[in-house]
């Protein structure tokens, strides 16, 4: 009975000394769960096509994880990941689209992970004691390093791929502990998911052997050890090579924009290794964009540093060996063997080598290191000790997962920590045009201009710094930049810009590019809509038709075309250009809006109202699906429910021109034609303001005439003047057939009047 009561005690130990490292870790994470979507997210997340439903997803599985972004995108970039798909696609079925669900996922899969850290240490090391394993469990969990992995959607595959790597070395150590009997299948299994969840955990071949040696003991199986791992590998390999359509299974593609020497390509390899283990013991600055430099010299401080950690890295190895002690030679293993597979092919992991993310299972061994340190101490010292490491890291994550609250957030830390990146100055630009559209500041709009001129600036810099990375994608993403702001600047402050300006941006790099080159497709789609906006309509559909066949992935074009196309009255045309919009990007709001409004002029009711269901669901707090809602309503002569949706409307936002132009409409069909003519009135008055509308201007040649017409009846003279300023608005009579001749015959009658 009594061994009963121990064991009993020692499982409620273990129980609630785990839930406290949980609920810390928790505490220190819990911000990330209010975050939105940020930088890959606006892509994998909210445009891939593969989270639309279990149809498109199973259709995806079987292909390169970035290949719905361009068509030539699985060439470039050899990454299958199917597992973190899947996860994705959880994610999204728990917030029913909104980003919550997305972090809540990898919040759980990180608080997992550190659960199998905490068992896995505790198995490892076979210790009745719960310090190790908890302070290891704890110092990995809050580790500021993980606040790339878990506060950014698109890194879920980090703690995914972490967690099973975590449970087949779990699964190894009590498969020996156990006596090695029969195959290691369930570390086989195990290993086999986080391949499928990241190419990274190839770590798995260094850091098993390590853990193995670790847990001490002579004369062990070695086949039936590994032979299972090896069987998984092979399928792994087999199934990309399927996807790939190549025996190298993909792993031959080049995914970096360095061309280095040998030379460099090896102190590349030394920044990464030692510049990881600086950033595991020290981690201050944390940054997303730490950039690749094409050279570096030989007194860089950097360089250094790395090369200083490696140094002491290999001393404390020797050390270690020396001494039998296995966990530290396990720890220290696990530190670098967690980023071993970028370091065998630099050429694949991109323009920012030393990312976070990276170090999600080297943060292990410093954890474990950390942990064997504070053993030695007195309980009392250890405790303090850990208290503190502990909420310094803490410290850090709270500070830094503020950062991924928001793109804008995000890179503007981005340019203080790289000012001399082209990527993150044209990626500022691109975040605050973005922010420009949502709220017409339009200090931000100039601050836009501002960035994207310093990155065309770093890029002209002469003589050119080696050191800072310049592609023909920045030059790109810089001169479409500038491009979008002259078009935004036109529209929203005319007296600064005109669309030609625009233009001749677009034009110039539309020319440099053939047709299929990255880049040709927005250069095409800026070129397009700036043509839109100078009233050269034919020329401007053709251009963002070209764009949609130089890359028919391209959601802009699509929707500028369905949108220019709503604007021609081109019903059914825009309905396909929408639909292949909504399909490219099934979270965009504006697309559903524009497919509901199309829908509407054909009388499609179930269309319409399906599709702005959708807008209505992903902006709830949005005015423009109500709006449309109401235009529907009316059409199908329901003008009081009409009238609600509008009134809720101007509720929302008073200045809303469409919105006093429909409730004009509906009071007169209701007989309140006095409420009707201010109505219009104010229609008019707000319908003058800058939008991006593409129904405005004739919305406001509406709301002038039927202003006309109201007050036609007691005030002809008034009218007249109402009527020509219609005219003024539509000299062709588009939207008004019969406005000049209305307006001729009422300057007859009133001059016969006089």
């Amino acid at each position: 009975m009594q061994g009963m009561e121990s064991g009993a005690a020692g499982r409620a130990a273990t129980v609630g000394a785990l839930a406290a490292v949980l609920a810390v870790v928790v505490a220190a994470f819990a911000g990330a769960l209010g975050g939105g979507l940020v930088y890959d997210d606006l892509l994998l997340v909210a445009r891939n096509p593969a989270l639309g439903g279990v149809e498109q997803l199973l259709e995806t599985l079987g292909r390169p994880h970035w290949d719905f972004v361009e068509p030539d995108q699985a060439l470039r970039v050899g990454y299958w990941r199917p597992l973190a798909l899947v996860a994705l696609y959880v994610g999204r079925a728990l917030g029913g689209g909104a980003p919550w669900g997305f972090h809540l996922l990898s919040l759980a899969l990180h608080l997992g992970s550190v659960a199998l850290v905490f068992a896995l240490v505790r198995t490892a090391f076979a210790q009745r004691s719960l310090f190790v394993p908890s302070a290891t469990a704890l110092l990995f969990g809050l580790h500021p390093v993980h606040v790339e992995s878990v506060a950014w959607i698109s890194a879920i595959n980090d703690p995914l791929a972490g967690f099973f790597l975590l449970a087949s070395l779990l699964f190894f150590a009590r498969w020996r502990r156990a006596g090695s009997a029969g195959l290691a299948f369930a570390p086989a299994i195990t290993l086999l998911a986080a391949l499928a969840s990241k190419e990274s955990a190839l770590a798995w071949f260094a850091l098993a052997p390590a853990l193995d040696w670790a847990l001490g003991g002579e004369n062990k199986p070695r086949l039936r050890a590994y032979l299972p791992a090896l069987g998984a590998l092979g399928a792994y390999w087999f199934a990309r090579t399927l996807v790939f359509e190549s025996s190298a299974a993909g792993f031959d593609l080049v995914t970096s924009h360095l061309r280095e020497t040998a030379l460099r390509a090896f102190t590349l390899r030394i920044e990464l290794l030692g510049g990881a283990l600086a950033l595991l013991a020290w981690p201050s600055r944390l940054n997303l964009f730490r950039e690749v430099r094409p050279e570096i010299p030989w007194d860089d401080a950097q360089l250094w540093i790395a090369i200083a950690a490696l140094v002491a890295w290999t001393i404390a190895l020797r050390a270690a060996w020396k001494r039998g002690a296995r966990g530290v030679v396990l720890a220290l293993v696990l530190a670098l063997g967690g980023i071993a597979p970028a370091v065998v092919r630099i050429e694949s992991i991109g323009r920012f080598p030393l990312s976070e993310r990276f170090l999600y299972l080297s943060a292990l061994g410093v954890a474990l290191l950390a942990a064997l340190a504070l053993e030695r101490l007195r309980r009392t010292a250890a405790l303090a000790c850990l208290g503190v490491l502990a909420t310094l890291a803490c410290w850090r994550d709270v500070t830094r997962v503020r950062v991924w609250h928001d793109e804008l957030a995000l890179f503007r830390d981005g340019v203080e920590q790289s000012p001399r990146s082209l990527y993150v100055r044209w990626g500022l630009g691109r975040v605050l045009l973005d922010r420009f559209r949502a709220t017409n500041d339009a200090a931000l709009l100039f601050e836009a201009n501002d960035q994207f001129c310093a990155a065309q600036d770093l890029s002209t810099e002469t003589p050119p710094d080696p050191r800072v990375l310049v592609t023909a994608f920045d030059e790109i993403q810089s001169s479409l930049g500038v491009g979008w702001y002259h078009l935004l600047c036109a529209l929203h402050v005319p007296q600064e810009c005109t669309p030609g300006e625009a233009e001749l941006v677009f034009r110039n790099l539309a020319d440099k590019l053939a047709d299929g080159a990255p880049g040709s497709a927005e250069a095409r789609c800026g070129l397009g809509v700036a043509l839109k906006h100078l009233g050269r309509l034919d020329e401007a559909e053709a251009e963002l038709a070209r764009a949609t066949k130089c890359n028919p992935r391209h959601h802009a074009a699509w929707f500028n075309l369905g949108r220019l196309q709503l604007e021609r009255a081109l019903w059914r045309d825009a309905i396909a250009s929408l639909d292949r919009a909504v399909e490219l990007a099934p979270d965009d709001v504006e697309s559903w809006l524009s497919l509901g409004m199309a829908a509407i002029e054909l009388d499609l009711g179930d269309r319409a109202r399906a599709a702005l269901g959708r807008s209505r669901a992903l902006a709830p707090e949005g005015a423009a699906p109500l709006l449309q809602l109401g235009v529907m309503a009316a059409r199908e002569r329901r003008y009081e429910v009409a009238l609600d949706f509008f009134e809720q409307v101007l509720r929302i936002e008073g200045s809303n021109g469409p919105a006093h132009l429909f409730r004009g409409k509906a009071l007169f069909a209701l007989g309140r034609t006095g409420e009707a003519l201010r109505a219009f009135s104010d229609a008019a008055r707000w319908l003058q303001e800058p939008s991006s509308d593409p129904l405005r201007e004739q919305h406001l040649v509406e709301a002038f005439y039927n202003a006309g017409v109201l007050r036609l009846q007691f005030a002809p003279a008034e009218a007249l003047g109402v009527f020509e300023e219609a005219l003024r608005r539509d000299p062709t009579g588009r939207w008004t057939p019969g406005l000049s001749e209305l307006v001729e015959k009422l300057r007859q009658d009133l001059e016969r009047t006089k």
